[in-house]
């Protein structure tokens, strides 16, 4: 998990490809940010971060609604995985 530099904002935002970019683009316009966020070179950290703090809008090339479907994912394959029942050949 990354954590904010003293005013805020993550080391990763600096290298994002939205920086600068009206951060209502990212609530208003789904499909523009999404294109934004293909070639970003730190898609993966904003995810990561967008997981942990469970921002709005888009983050990481995903949805809010898209991340919660992850997280759910998540949260079944380790309850799987402890009770002895996860198989990786199936998607869970």
């Amino acid at each position: 998990m990354s954590m904010p530099t003293q005013d805020g904002v993550f080391l990763w935002q600096t290298e994002a490809k939205c920086g600068g970019m009206e951060t209502s683009e990212f609530f208003d316009n789904e499909r523009e940010a999404k294109k934004t966020c293909r070639t970003c070179p730190v898609k993966d950290e904003c995810l990561q971060d967008a997981l942990i703090y469970n921002y709005d809008g888009v983050w990481g090339g995903t949805t809010y609604r898209e991340r919660r479907k992850i997280k759910h994912t998540e949260f079944l394959r380790e309850d799987y995985i402890e009770a002895g029942l996860y198989n990786p050949k199936l998607k869970v």
